[in-house]
């Protein structure tokens, strides 16, 4: 590469699929020599520390400004600072178009959903069009999702976009018994059954076919804990099903957590109901733990998992879901050939592998 600086511009530094994934990535790039900063765009300092003991900049002075003062900073700041700048997530994207000059960036896709969400499809799809069309080319973080832009009008179809698969990032070290969440997950007994999933509190997530499911396994076995990790819009709805359904003092809450692989290696089975992922990193983060896997047959998932995995059920149909799950309980040798199924899967997903194609990218357009 010609430069030995790259600029990731995102919306936030807050923990979520995008921004983990990013801090996996960086990691990578230190390691091969890179200088790296951030900027970002809005919210909080979630993730600042866990940056900067990778010896990356955090640049925080657009964060929570103006539109305007935002957008006058960076034009300065990049005009000063001729470094790549590889814009996540549509905002920073938005940004990278306003500040930046033709083909001087780099964009990846990590959503599958429409680009600006709630606002009309023709709007999402002409802006998400402008966006590309000064960009020197992009990535999508898995096939599905770049079928689904070119489908529905994303991109063009002769927008160079790549395909650069998530890598899985290092174990955790154990939290200090300091946090109440992770003494709330300790002391669950270590009698019965306990399923977990992983995802935000949104209609996508599609929690009532996991709940319906539940409520199924409950009438053959009444000691199994659901956990759920995750926030979001429908949390206090969710909270109202599940009372609704009676299935309440079966669910464990624990919101946000920061200790994800201590809460994996207490689960039995790992489930996941998504109606729609353009990765979902989730998923390796539980391969990655070696836990048996159910989860939706749509979008990316079948990528990530395999496209013969055994534990993929039909989206939406919590009847299959129960029956698996009741398997998953009942039948002892089905939890070790689900993560037997999967294994090879994960050398697919190697963070050099992920970190190496990206530079190759760059290099190709001449960064």
């Amino acid at each position: 590469m010609k430069t030995r600086k790259i600029i990731h511009l995102i919306t936030t530094i807050e923990r979520g699929g995008a921004e983990n994934q990013l801090l996996i990535l960086v990691n990578e790039q230190i390691n091969q020599g890179f200088k790296v900063e951030i900027i970002y765009l809005k919210g909080n300092q979630e993730l600042k520390k866990d940056f900067e003991d990778l010896g990356i900049k955090i640049n925080n002075r657009v964060a929570n400004r103006k539109f305007i003062k935002q957008v006058v900073y960076l034009r300065n700041y990049f005009t000063n600072n001729k470094s790549l700048v590889h814009a996540h997530l549509p905002r920073s994207e938005v940004m990278a178009f306003l500040t930046l000059k033709k083909n001087s960036y780099i964009i990846t896709r990590h959503n599958y959903e429409q680009f600006w969400p709630g606002m009309p499809k023709l709007f999402s799809s002409v802006l998400s069009r402008l966006v590309c069309s000064k960009a020197a080319g992009g990535i999508a973080i898995s096939k599905a999702l770049k079928e689904y832009l070119i489908h529905n009008s994303e991109v063009s179809k002769y927008f160079p976009l790549e395909v650069v698969y998530y890598g899985y990032g290092k174990k955790q070290e154990p939290k200090a018994d300091t946090d109440e969440k992770l003494l709330k997950l300790r002391s669950l007994s270590l009698n019965g059954f306990k399923i977990g999933i992983i995802s935000r509190l949104v209609p996508g997530k599609d929690y009532p076919t996991l709940f319906k499911a539940l409520k199924l396994v409950l009438v053959k076995n009444d000691k199994i804990k659901l956990l759920i990790v995750g926030d979001g819009t429908q949390k206090q709805y969710l909270r109202d099903l599940s009372k609704k359904m009676g299935i309440e003092s079966n669910i464990v809450w624990l919101g946000k957590i920061d200790f994800t692989s201590e809460f994996l290696s207490a689960l039995d089975l790992f489930v996941f109901t998504s109606r729609g992922e353009g990765f979902g990193l989730v998923l390796l983060e539980a391969m990655k733990a070696l836990k048996p896997i159910l989860a939706t047959n749509n979008s990316a998932i079948p990528e990530v998992l395999g496209e013969k995995y055994e534990g993929l059920f039909k989206t939406g149909n919590h009847v299959e879901l129960a029956g698996k799950i009741i398997k998953a309980i009942e039948v002892k040798d089905y939890s070790t050939e689900l993560v037997k199924s999967y294994l090879p899967q994960l050398e697919i997903f190697n963070p050099q592998v992920m970190a190496s194609k990206t530079i190759e990218i760059y290099e190709y357009y001449g960064f």
